[in-house]
């Protein structure tokens, strides 16, 4: 019998036993890991000898145990069925089979390497109800056996007859339906096998193993297996690696001739003996202040292939990322606004994204009975923060530029700028993310054919013509699922001068419109959450009846479709509109200032805090629950605009001072990388994993912290290579388009 049939015997008993058989919780005593641990100490000898036949040191193992020798005499039994006999009836390769039996018969011998395959099994802990449905073992452990038996029984030269390979065993959910409501489709168990073992032979030998369980769980389970068999660079990968090194060295040689050019060929003029120096001479004004004289700046234009070079350069790029200076009539409190909502998009993801490696998922959906978690599991709302944003520059510089050119715009640069901006680094990130992400991590959680099914080769288009939020939201159907948001912000973008220009030549037209937009839009999202009972948030719904297919349906239909997020997009415009037409200029009466500050935070802690009774089982009527979907997002957009508003007008206060913070500024530039990069490096870091997570709050704060740093280190590193070039040619070569009329 194979190595799997084996692992089913030791350890589904203990899952599906008899009635009158107690539930079989293995001790966690690891001789194996000591062995690690003390051999530096000189204990290896010690261990070795512990486990020599008819030497019992009374140790019991993981699924292993020298007391009651019932391992042993299983691995005796499964020695004597002679299998390996007929295999050929199995469809199972010999080596596999025979490689199993060098490991039973190891066992019985009680040889450390073999016991060590057996300790780094998956073990059923406690706190199954609690959705801890995956049981890795030790991938580390099974990784780093060395297989060594006698060449004969006479031989003291040993041999390698196969190398140990990690594999996880899948036992679907239709025998135990305890995981359902939380989409688990089964309890994932981790077995070390030998390298010869494919992923057919151990499914064929599995369903062999299933005889030696109970006659009403065999005819339900259905095991599958699926193996980590290292991968080899593919095409795919080869031609990224190779693009990614051309595009670094143009970035390389970029930063290097910007800073020759800089430092080693900038004209020197010579001073005229006062002592200041390269003949820069600070004379009075008539107030005064002191101005600065330049005899000679013989600055040399550099050409355009120049100009092309040097958007690369790191450099030039990173200078301006630094510069905190701003010019005139920019809304700075937008900088510290767009930092915090992407915190605050991460800090939601945080706790999202790691479900599938949390060890007991189910505690997550507790979370959201705690009052102080409901800005966390409302963190939704942060993306109506840039949506809100997004509406208000596009209106405030937009009517500004009308202004300024007589109420005349290039319609075609309005749109090619905007898709050259979102564009090329999405593109970028796409072609190092998707063929290579699967080569840089391992572990038992490790997606080995990536985290895009199929490499995005059905839907990679989509993202870049922004229609992937009308995709089914499926993993098979989307790709890089988190754009759906830069799919709507572009959507928007599209639509806006059908209100802009009304605002601009016709105000109260334009006004009227937006509203009868925002109607429609409180009318359709009101009827589909409604139709599809819609969940109020991610982790929890509005009723006891919320199930899989209703998350899916709120994500599918509400959550990133342009009809169900414009409101506070619409909003922006109105927001923009005005700053444009007061100038940043509008005196408020303190009074009516401290008024309009109670309410737009009264309003805000409501949107966030609202649901916290019906989050503890108080639950809202459908109507009511539809309502809060239908208007939620724009309350907030109202709130938040009035931030924008209040600061922009001095009517902020030490807001304005805390948001226009200019240390914010060059974290602000980083935000849309920041949002580009987030999601992998979290898959990175939970995917990465050898055992699940316990989910609690210290432990997510601790988390979120990492990411956070690391997110916007990244986010650096992709604005320089991706986004601050694209930005720099965009300049170079659509300056003649952007200035025509």
């Amino acid at each position: 019998m194979n190595t799997v049939a084996f692992l089913l015997v030791l350890i589904l008993p203990g899952v599906v036993s008899d009635p009158g058989e107690s539930l079989n919780y293995w001790k966690v005593i690891s001789a194996a890991r000591q062995r690690y641990t003390h051999e530096k100490q000189g204990l290896h000898q010690r261990h070795e000898s512990a486990f020599e036949e008819g030497d019992d040191p009374g140790v019991e193992f993981e699924g292993y145990s020298t007391r009651d020798n019932s391992t042993l005499e299983r691995a005796k039994q499964l020695l004597s069925m002679n299998v390996c006999d007929s295999v050929s009836a199995l469809n199972v390769s010999r080596k596999c089979c025979e490689d199993t039996k060098t490991i039973l018969t190891s066992l019985v011998q009680r040889q450390m390497w073999a016991i060590q395959m057996i300790d780094s099994y998956g073990k059923i802990p406690s706190g199954i109800m609690l959705g801890d449905y995956r049981y890795p073992g030790s991938y580390d452990e099974c990784k780093a056996i060395d297989v060594l038996v006698p060449i004969n029984k006479t031989s003291q030269i040993k041999r390698r007859p196969f190398s140990p390979k990690y594999c996880q065993v899948v036992l679907p959910n239709e025998a135990l339906k305890m995981f359902m409501s939380y989409g688990v489709p089964g309890i994932y168990m981790g077995i070390c096998v030998p390298d010869s073992c494919h992923e057919n032979d151990i499914n064929t030998l599995m369903y062999t193993g299933i005889h030696f369980l109970p006659i009403k769980i065999r005819e339900k389970l259905k095991p599958f297996a699926y193996c980590d068999n290292g991968l080899d660079f593919d095409g795919k990968a080869i031609f990224s690696i190779v693009a990614s090194s051309l595009y670094l060295l143009v970035i390389v040689a970029a930063t290097l001739y910007d800073i020759f050019t800089t430092n080693c060929l900038a004209p020197k003029t010579k001073g005229d003996g006062t002592g200041e120096k390269n003949g820069h001479l600070p004379i009075q004004n008539g107030t005064g202040s002191q101005v600065v004289l330049t005899q000679k700046d013989e600055k040399v234009e550099p050409g355009v292939g120049a100009k092309l070079l040097l958007c690369f350069s790191v450099y030039h790029n990173g200078t301006k990322f630094l510069n905190t200076n701003q010019s005139e009539g920019t809304l700075s409190c937008v900088h510290g606004i767009r930092f915090l909502s992407m915190t605050w998009v991460l800090l939601g993801h945080v706790y999202v994204f790691g479900i599938t490696v949390f060890k007991n998922p189910v505690t997550l959906g507790g979370f959201m009975k705690q009052f102080a978690f409901q800005a966390i599991g409302n963190a939704t709302v942060s993306v109506d923060s840039f949506f809100l944003l997004s509406g208000l520059l596009v209106a405030y510089s937009t009517l500004k530029a009308f202004s300024a050119r007589d109420g005349k715009m290039n319609w075609v640069y309005f749109y090619i700028h905007r898709y050259w901006r979102l564009t090329p680094p999405i593109l970028l990130l796409m072609m190092v993310y998707i063929p290579l992400f699967r080569y840089i991590g391992d572990g038992p959680f490790w997606p080995q054919q990536g985290t895009e099914v199929n490499f995005c080769k059905e839907s990679w288009f989509y993202n870049i013509l922004y229609l992937n939020n009308f995709l089914p939201t499926e993993q098979t159907k989307q790709c890089m699922g988190w754009l759906w948001y830069l799919a709507n912000d572009m959507q928007f973008y599209w639509i806006s001068p059908l209100l802009l220009v009304p605002l601009y030549f016709k105000p109260k037209i334009g006004q009227a419109l937006t509203a009868l937009l925002l109607l429609a839009h409180f009318i359709c999202t009101g009827f589909i959450a409604t139709n599809d009972q819609a969940q109020l948030n991610m982790l929890g719904g509005n009723n006891n009846n919320n199930n899989n297919q209703t998350t899916a349906n709120t994500f599918q239909d509400i959550y990133v479709k342009p009809y169900t997020r414009i409101g506070p997009y619409l909003i922006g415009l109105l927001y923009g509109y005005y700053l444009y037409k007061f100038n940043c200029k509008l005196r408020i009466n303190k009074y009516v200032n401290t008024v309009l500050w109670l309410m737009a935070t009264i309003s805000a802690v409501a949107v966030l805090y609202g649901l916290y009774n019906n989050n503890n089982g108080y639950y809202i009527t459908q109507e009511t629950a539809s309502f809060y979907t239908a208007v939620s997002r724009t309350v907030w957009g109202v709130c938040l605009g009035w931030v924008v508003l209040a600061c922009c007008t001095n009517n902020g206060g030490f807001v304005n001072t805390l948001l226009s913070w200019k240390a914010l500024i060059p974290l602000s530039r980083l935000t849309y990388c920041a949002y580009l990069v987030h999601p992998i490096i979290l898959f990175y870091f939970y995917f990465n994993q050898r055992y699940p997570l316990a989910p609690t709050q210290v432990t997510f704060v601790f988390l979120f912290l990492g990411c956070l740093g690391v997110t916007f280190m990244v986010a650096f590193l992709a604005s320089m290579a991706f986004e601050a070039p694209m930005l720099g040619l965009e300049k170079v070569l659509l300056q003649k388009l952007k200035i025509r009329k």
